[in-house]
């Protein structure tokens, strides 16, 4: 929204309105590129973290751990969080297998249960 005013009362002429409406229109295209820009910079992030992802599966084909390090990090970059970990299901429970952050760690094996925060009630 563009507000003018003045202290006195008179209308605007046509030539004042035109010009208010190209900026009006100025101001559109401006804020549709910052959000072209920004959704272009996030899909090159999630496109970078896919090839960085990619790259250390082709330097360790044998090696899980490595990648699974890998996507941690780039989850927790990706989504601004300060803290990412991997489980992994296994017969026991849920088995930490990756982490990023600083987060004390839970038990490494936790047991699968309707009182875990992510478990359907």
């Amino acid at each position: 929204m563009i507000v003018i005013r003045r202290t006195e009362v008179k209308p605007f002429t046509d030539k004042q309105v035109a010009l208010l409406e190209t900026f009006a229109s100025q101001a559109v295209i401006a804020i549709e590129n910052v959000r072209l820009f920004n959704q272009l910079k996030e899909s090159l992030e999630q496109q970078t973290a896919t090839s960085e992802i990619l790259g250390v599966i082709a330097s360790s084909p044998t090696d899980i751990q490595p990648v699974l390090d890998t996507v941690a990090e780039n989850a927790a970059r990706l989504c601004d969080a300060t803290n990412a970990l991997i489980y992994r299901v296994t017969d026991e429970g849920l088995l930490i297998v990756a982490r990023c952050g600083p987060m004390p760690l839970p038990a490494p094996l936790q047991p699968i249960s309707r009182g875990l925060p992510w478990a359907e009630p």
